[in-house]
């Protein structure tokens, strides 16, 4: 007898589909991956439902919209007409009025009636612009930031979170980095009197290479770089005058599509807030979840650093805070060109530039040549060929200095720029060289250990230890050429020196010097590495 066929269960159906690939690696996939599982880690999934705040997008319409806005709201043109007051209208060139406009060279209206005053704009080309910041990969963006919403639904207009221990809640939207672009706009302005034209040309020429938008959206920087003035009168018909330009902009998009929502894993996440067992909830402070790097600090400075140079340890935190707090209180942060605090124990964390910690050669970010021992204490040469590149060429009036853990003599520059602007902490001799001008001077300091700074004001030169005056002011200087080195490659042998701190920046009076002393050696107090 013939059985009828019994259904597979699902099981049975999902065990014979091939195994499907998982793309791009992610960490929050299942692993092993199964059929039927899903991709991503549920637990971490938040609904965007009545949420205020939906997910970052920004489009070319977008764009259009910010130039229309501005036009109309800001430049707002109009025209003084027998007595009355005239608002210009502002159109967006559809391609059959455009193609009009080209070809006739005025706007009709619908009655084929010659339109004046009246501007109109039209986009004409869109380009990459790829000299900026890039999301790495569409397929799985990698670069991508944070945006922290102001408020929170969760959040009571209480004190009971604090009698229970728990922590507000903060949501957090994900974007991806967007695509930056330059866009050309073409624009023409029709009048009847060449004084009615001046007027809003010179309004749109004031406003040009500003930010165009609505202040409470988007707002993107402008330029026009001429403007072409046409004067046409024909038989029958009333004059007109047209004032052609382009109007560049540089923008930024972010697309509502597909394609960003499966590159970027999760577009929304909040912090911990507590834990529950069954019915009961602990009192612990649960700060340590909150984020992969707690901050330590308010000072946005001392922020920027920290999360440029991924600092996690909080006693660094607080030297670094206070370190800058300190510069501010004492107007020196102003003066500094380059801050080198040489923490976080790696070669990463020490090439950054407290002053600007951006990962340019222009913002003064260190480049490491040679083998560089790198670690708690700061960074330490080989003495054959390391040294530290800084980009940074010294005005005629500046200001460097090195912090030194190492008690040696030593043939080799310790910071400078050239032969002519240099220290040498300590000689083979056993002296100290400052020299800000074509001859040395010397200062019997005795040790190499401590605060080294040599201070130019463009006529004279001086040295100082610790913050105390121990050579000049002298006469004769010569300006740097090249940039500021670390640790050699100026003159003489690479040192093999323990470099703790250097800083380069405007030239300081004594007074200073002796702060910045103090500011530095609390500094390294704080990390248990002063000397």
């Amino acid at each position: 007898m013939v059985t009828k066929p019994r259904p597979q269960t699902q099981r049975e159906f999902l065990s014979k589909l091939i195994t499907p690939s998982t793309g791009v690696s992610n960490s929050v996939f299942s692993e092993p991956f199964k059929p039927g599982e899903p991709e991503f880690n549920r637990a971490l999934e938040i609904s965007l439902q009545d949420d205020i705040n939906k997910v970052y997008n920004i489009g070319i319409e977008d764009i259009d919209e910010a130039i229309l806005f501005y036009f109309k709201n800001i430049i707002n043109p109009s025209v003084l007409q027998n007595n009355n007051k005239i608002q210009v209208p502002i159109i967006y060139g559809n391609p059959e009025q455009w193609k009009g406009v080209q070809q006739d060279g005025y706007y009709r209206d619908q009655k084929g009636k010659i339109q004046t005053p009246v501007l109109l704009f039209n986009r004409d080309s869109l380009q990459p612009n790829r000299t900026l910041g890039n999301k790495l990969d569409g397929n799985a963006a990698k670069n991508v930031t944070f945006i922290k919403n102001n408020y929170s639904r969760r959040n009571n207009y209480d004190n009971f979170y604090a009698l229970t221990g728990q922590i507000l809640q903060e949501d957090y939207v994900v974007s991806v980095i967007p695509d930056y672009v330059t866009l050309t706009y073409s624009c023409i302005l029709f009048t009847e009197y060449i004084e009615q034209a001046d007027l809003i040309i010179e309004s749109i020429n004031f406003a040009a290479g500003s930010y165009w938008g609505d202040p409470k959206k988007f707002q993107f920087k402008t330029r026009i770089d001429s403007y072409i003035t046409q004067v046409t009168l024909k038989e029958n018909e009333d004059r007109t005058v047209k004032y052609s330009f382009n109007l560049v902009l540089n923008g930024y998009i972010i697309p509502d599509s597909v394609n960003k929502e499966i590159a970027v894993a999760y577009n929304k996440f909040h912090n911990f807030t507590k834990v529950i067992f069954n019915i009961e909830a602990p009192t612990t402070n649960y700060s340590s979840y909150l984020a992969p790097l707690p901050l330590n600090t308010t000072d946005p400075d001392a922020q920027a650093f920290i999360l440029a140079a991924s600092i996690t340890n909080s006693t660094q935190q607080t030297a670094i805070t206070n370190l800058v707090t300190g510069l501010k209180a004492n107007t020196l942060w102003s003066k500094m060109k380059a801050v080198y605090p040489f923490v976080g124990g790696t070669a990463f964390a020490h090439k950054w530039n407290l002053k600007d910690p951006r990962d340019l050669d222009l913002a003064f970010r260190l480049t490491f040549s040679g083998v560089f021992t790198h670690d708690s204490n700061g960074i330490t040469g080989n003495g054959v060929d390391t040294y530290a590149e800084t980009y940074h060429i010294p005005s005629s009036a500046y200001s460097f200095g090195i912090y030194s853990r190492t008690n040696k003599v030593w043939s080799g520059v310790d910071i400078g720029v050239d032969s002519s602007n240099h220290i040498y902490i300590r000689y083979t001799d056993g002296f100290t060289y400052y020299r800000t001008g074509i001859f040395p001077d010397t200062a019997a300091i005795g040790v190499s250990t401590g605060l080294f700074v040599v201070n130019n004001t463009a006529a004279s030169g001086s040295g100082y230890y610790n913050g105390g005056l121990v050579l000049g002011p002298a006469a004769g200087t010569q300006p740097p050429t090249t940039p500021l080195k670390i640790g050699g490659a100026v003159v003489g042998t690479p040192t093999d020196r323990n470099y703790a701190f250097a800083f380069a920046a405007d030239n300081m009076t004594s007074g200073e010097h002796t702060i910045m002393y103090s500011l530095i050696q609390a500094f390294e107090t704080t990390l248990g590495r002063q000397v």
